[in-house]
């Protein structure tokens, strides 16, 4: 499958780093984590400290600190990869609300993958992208797109991804996030909050009609509940595409 990942080089911590989007091919639905290769053209003329990488729809972002021996023939050499138990760096499924990242108005949790997260899913519960279902998203997809795991659908399997990584933050390297200025993760919003944030299209996610989308909305989803509106009630049911 395709996803549009954004990478972002740095060489010190006082300047921008210099970021752009690349469509990278993965080796398939539940494979992709160490399954890519490809080769990039970036600017030359800095001593690459650091990359860091995501895929803005799916997951958390990941890095890789380059080393002596990363630099051979004028190519830098970047893995991400890893044993998460280890700290290893990997890309994080169940992040779906990084797309938002230029939005200003945007809540700051866009690297956790905290309740807005769930909300996104539940948003997109049993919609299928493409005519037939089509899991890659290149770069100029239009969010949301809840399909974790790349089958062209949003199921149960993608909420396993969410369910597994709750409340884990983007990795703090490459200048950052720093854990202390790192934005307090959402485990509960209610209704009026997400309406007054511009995303009302989460409301669905509020299983038990009690204003609130938390924690026991996410254990009524576990027991069979389920969202009341049509997927064509709910912000970007159609999974179109831009033309970019």
């Amino acid at each position: 499958m395709t996803r549009c990942i954004k990478f972002c080089l740095f060489w010190n911590c006082a300047e921008d780093p210099v970021c752009y989007e690349e469509d990278v091919t993965f080796g398939g639905m539940y494979n992709f984590i160490g399954k890519s290769r490809g080769k990039l053209k970036v600017a030359g003329g800095h001593n690459w400290d650091c990359i860091s990488a995501q895929d803005q729809f799916h997951t958390l972002r990941s890095c890789y600190t380059f080393g002596a021996g990363d630099c051979y023939e004028g190519q830098l050499k970047a893995r991400f990869s890893g044993d998460p138990e280890l700290g290893g760096n990997w890309l994080v499924g169940g992040n779906l609300d990084g797309w938002k990242k230029d939005d200003p108005t945007a809540h700051p949790s866009l690297d956790v993958i905290d309740i807005l997260d769930f909300g996104t899913f539940v948003s997109q519960y049993e919609v299928c992208y493409g005519n037939p279902p089509d899991g890659d998203t290149p770069c100029g997809t239009v969010g949301p797109n809840a399909d974790i795991n790349g089958d062209g659908c949003v199921t149960m399997a993608d909420y396993n991804f969410v369910i597994k990584h709750f409340m884990e933050s983007a990795k703090d390297c490459c200048c950052g996030p720093q854990d202390a200025i790192q934005p307090a993760p959402l485990a509960e919003v209610s209704v009026d909050q997400l309406r007054q944030m511009g995303m009302g299209e989460l409301v669905v996610a509020d299983l038990n009609g009690d204003g609130l989308v938390n924690a026991q909305d996410m254990d009524a989803f576990m027991q069979g509940a389920r969202p009341t509106k049509t997927s064509n009630d709910r912000n970007g049911g159609k999974g179109l595409r831009s033309g970019r």
